[in-house]
C-alpha cells in the first residue's frame, strides 16, 4: 500500500493545510511529503475507496472534476492518512497485512460468517472488502499513533468514569421505554457513478447536520431539498427490548433529545431521535464501566488525532501536484 520513493526531481515547499494546489502531475508523483514521494495511483485508490467506487470510475471522476474545493478536501484527507502512516513507519509500528487479516478473521468468527457472507453484508452498504480493509487500516493506524504519542492523555481513570456515570445515569438503564421519531428512506444505491457519489455526499451532509447539533427537522428539510423521499415515523412508548437489530442498538445508545447519524435499519437509511426515555432500572456502575471507558477513550481519541495531525502538518514539507 504505502511506497517510499526517492524524490530526486522535486523541490520541497512548505504548504499549510488548505493551501493552493499546483497544477500538474510530474512523472506520476502526486504528493511529496518530507521527501516521501506518493504516486497518483495511490491517491486514485484512496478516492475509489473513500467514494466507494471502482478505481476506473475514480479515474474518470478525477479527470472530470472541476471543483477545486472538493478535490482539496479529498487531497487533504489523503495527506492526513499518509502523514499518520509515515509517522508510524518512523516509530517502527506499521500495520501489517496479517494484522488486518487477524481483525477480519475475528469478525468472521464472532458472527459465524464466511468471507463471502461478510462481503455480501458489506455490499448491502456499497462497500467492497478492499475498501473495508483500507478503512480498517486507517483506523488501526490512528489508534497506534495515538497510543504512541498521546497514550496517557486518552486514558480514563475510575474516578472519571464514575463521574461520567453519575452525570449521565439516565443513559444507563435497563427495561426502559422510549418515544422516538425516525426519518428514513429506501437504501437504493444508484448504479450510475455520478449519481452514486452525489447520493453519498447527501447522506454525509445530513450526518454533518446531526454532528453539529442540528434538529431532525433540519435533516428532513436538507434531504427533501435534494430529492430524497423521506418518511417520518413516530413510535412509542415502546420497550427498548421489543426493538430488534440495528434499531435496538442505536436507540439504546441515545439519551433523550439525541439524534443518531445515518444508520441502516433493514433496507432503509434512518436517522433516529429519542424524544424521551421512560421508567427503567439503573444498571450498576460495574456493569457499564467498560462501555463508559470505551466511549470516553473514543471521544478523547478524536481530539488527540486532530492535534497530532495539526502538529505533523505544522512541521512537514508538503508539495502537491494536481492535473
Amino acid at each position: 500500500m504505502m511506497k517510499r520513493i526517492c524524490a530526486m526531481l522535486l523541490t520541497l515547499a512548505a504548504l499549510a493545510a488548505g493551501a493552493e494546489l499546483a497544477a500538474k502531475v510530474i512523472d506520476g508523483v502526486f504528493i511529496n511529503i518530507n521527501g516521501n514521494a506518493v504516486t497518483y495511483s495511490e491517491f486514485r485508490e484512496f478516492v475509489a475507496h473513500r467514494l466507494r467506487i471502482s478505481e476506473g470510475d475514480a479515474e474518470e471522476f478525477l479527470s472530470k472534476e472541476r471543483s477545486r474545493e472538493k478535490l482539496k478536501g479529498l487531497t487533504n484527507a489523503f495527506i492526513d492518512a499518509k502523514l499518520i502512516s509515515f509517522e508510524l513507519e518512523k516509530l517502527g509500528d506499521r500495520v501489517k497485512k496479517q494484522d488486518l487479516d487477524g481483525v477480519i478473521q475475528r469478525i468472521l468468527d464472532e458472527n459465524g460468517f464466511t468471507e463471502e457472507d461478510f462481503e455480501q453484508v458489506l455490499g448491502r452498504e456499497g462497500i467492497t472488502l478492499g475498501a473495508y480493509r483500507q478503512n480498517l487500516r486507517q483506523e488501526m493506524e490512528k489508534s497506534r499513533v495515538i497510543r504512541a504519542l498521546k497514550g496517557k492523555e486518552v486514558l480514563v481513570t475510575d474516578e472519571e468514569a464514575k463521574h461520567f456515570y453519575l452525570e449521565n445515569r439516565d443513559r444507563f438503564k435497563r427495561d426502559f421505554k422510549v418515544m422516538l421519531t425516525m426519518l428514513s428512506f429506501p437504501l437504493q444505491l444508484p448504479e450510475e457513478r455520478d449519481e452514486l457519489i452525489r447520493f453519498r455526499e447527501i447522506v454525509s451532509g445530513a450526518d454533518e447536520i446531526v454532528e453539529h447539533g442540528g434538529k431532525l427537522e433540519e435533516v428532513r428539510d436538507f434531504l427533501q431539498s435534494r430529492g430524497i423521499p423521506v418518511k417520518s415515523s413516530v413510535l412509542g412508548p415502546v420497550s427498548v427490548d421489543d426493538l430488534s437489530g440495528e434499531l435496538k442498538d442505536e436507540v439504546a445508545s441515545l439519551s433523550g433529545g439525541e439524534t443518531s447519524r445515518s444508520t441502516i435499519v433493514k433496507d432503509r437509511v434512518a436517522f433516529i431521535q429519542v424524544a424521551e426515555r421512560q421508567g427503567g432500572e439503573y444498571m450498576p456502575f460495574e456493569d457499564v464501566k467498560g462501555a463508559i471507558n470505551e466511549e470516553m477513550v473514543s471521544k478523547r481519541s478524536i481530539g488527540a488525532i486532530k492535534e497530532i495531525i495539526r502538529d505533523l502538518r505544522s512541521r512537514s514539507y508538503i508539495e502537491v501536484y494536481l492535473q
